[in-house]
């Protein structure tokens, strides 16, 4: 589980609304949303 709260949120975003995230965060590669 990702640990910082507003990120959690632009995965959920992202996965509700078929986005795609722009990050260079690898935490948020482990979801299956898609990233830039």
């Amino acid at each position: 589980l990702h640990r910082d709260p507003f990120d959690r949120m632009l995965i959920c975003q992202a996965l509700q609304n078929a986005l795609t995230i722009a990050t260079v965060d690898k935490a948020i590669r482990a979801y299956s949303v898609d990233v830039m």
